[in-house]
């Protein structure tokens, strides 16, 4: 299992936490959002990572 499956499959127990941000600015509680939203999330995350 990949870590972006890993992720979708346990979204209503993650948070997403914006490395390069502090303050709690950016943080997103998988539990506050759907299905789509969270992918499109995780998506965004990947590809900022890969850069």
């Amino acid at each position: 299992m990949d870590l972006l499956e890993y992720c979708r499959d346990r979204r209503e127990q993650l948070i997403l936490k914006p490395q390069n941000e502090f303050g709690g600015i950016g943080v997103v509680a998988g539990w506050e959002c759907d299905d789509r939203r969270w992918a499109e999330l995780l998506v965004a995350c990947h590809a900022a990572l890969a850069g």
